[in-house]
């Protein structure tokens, strides 16, 4: 909708046309707008976009397919979400860093470790993301009650 009327057919006639030229950012939209706006009857489809989006080095994508299985979305099984978030840790992408930090401070799907947690979110902050610098407090909060447990 931006500069011109929004329309959604068009942008995925676009989005797929670039998606099948080996674009992994419009492989990334034209999953997530099929996700938001289609009347998904294959979600095998948008799995499989991701993917693609992914094993071209897309971050975006690795999360998201992380988050796809945290949510145990398409039934993808719950376990499956660490290997995508190291990977798009990995490849830099701060939401991948603030899910990471999140699995380690709660123990979700991985030991609960606050060190991981709090060096995950660190990276996510240094990048200026949002959603790091809030898990990063929640670290700091649980850290500093653990200390006065302590003592």
């Amino acid at each position: 909708g931006n500069l011109l009327k929004k329309d959604l057919n068009t942008a995925d006639e676009w989005l797929s046309r670039a998606a099948q030229f080996g674009d992994a950012a419009a492989m990334h939209d034209l999953a997530f707008l099929r996700l938001d706006h289609a009347n998904i009857s294959d979600p095998s489809e948008v799995v499989s976009l991701l993917r693609k989006s992914a094993m071209l080095g897309y971050s975006g994508s690795m999360t998201a397919l992380g988050r796809l299985h945290l949510q145990n979305r398409f039934k993808l099984p719950e376990s499956g979400s660490v290997d995508w978030f190291e990977q798009g840790a990995a490849a830099g992408h701060a939401g991948a860093m603030e899910e990471l930090a999140r699995m380690h401070l709660n123990g979700t799907q991985v030991e609960k470790n606050l060190t991981k947690a709090r060096d995950f979110a660190m990276r996510g902050v240094k990048l200026k993301h949002e959603g790091s610098a809030a898990i990063l407090a929640k670290i700091n909060e649980v850290s500093e009650l653990e200390v006065a447990v302590k003592e």
